[in-house]
């Protein structure tokens, strides 16, 4: 029952794994976590919860003030959360876990603006980093589905959000319009720009964001 799962947490807690680091293969660094519980669950349509592959693959990771560069990783998009294979799947305290870098995307945790409330604690892929900086939040939602034959089962929907940092502060981008605002200081510019190159918010939405920023922070650089 629940004394059990708890205490063997506990001790899953203070039972410290090596983890083998070719930088390091001298002095193995000791990595602290939980055990990863699997959904019990099967999803639909080769549905995984998992950011790109539900396969470990090799990343670089900054865990409790140590880079490890070397290590299989996988990151679960629905619970926010980064898990490490060393023999047994183990859940990273994300407390403790700034920063992680898989396939070539590199994913902060920012903290809740708690002042203007527009993003929410948790991992964000940092897709533009200048003058003024871009990230998404990618989830992945889980839609009940009921099979006579399978049981309950779990339709995954992806849902991207797309927040520009200017200043310290946040702005959550749901549409052109609101695309413009937050670049106001070279709105007409960054319109004709975006007329000029057929960018199309709504059929190709990261792409015309990621350039309209992109735009914006050289016009902005340059005076």
């Amino acid at each position: 029952g629940d004394v059990s799962d708890s205490s063997m947490y506990a001790s899953a807690l203070t039972n410290t794994l090596a983890v083998y680091n070719q930088a390091m293969a001298s002095q193995s660094p000791i990595v602290n976590g939980r055990q990863y519980k699997p959904y019990g669950f099967t999803f639909i349509k080769e549905g995984h919860p998992f950011f790109q592959t539900n396969q470990f693959v090799p990343a670089t990771v900054y865990y409790e003030d140590q880079l490890y560069d070397s290590v299989k990783i996988l990151y679960d998009e629905h619970l926010d959360m980064v898990i490490m294979d060393v023999g047994v799947r183990l859940e990273l305290i994300s407390e403790r876990l700034p920063y992680f870098s898989i396939s070539g995307h590199n994913f902060l945790r920012i903290p809740a603006d708690t002042v203007h409330q527009v993003i929410s604690e948790g991992y964000y892929e940092r897709l533009y980093d200048g003058g003024i900086q871009l990230y998404k939040k990618e989830y992945k939602e889980f839609k009940e589905v009921l099979s006579v034959t399978d049981g309950y089962q779990a339709e995954i929907i992806e849902k991207y959000f797309y927040y520009i940092k200017k200043g310290d502060q946040f702005y959550r981008v749901k549409n052109k319009n609101g695309l413009l605002d937050v670049l106001k200081e070279k709105r007409d510019e960054v319109d004709k720009y975006l007329k000029a190159n057929r960018l199309n918010f709504r059929r190709d939405k990261q792409n015309t964001i990621m350039k309209a920023v992109t735009y914006y922070d050289q016009l902005t650089r340059s005076r």
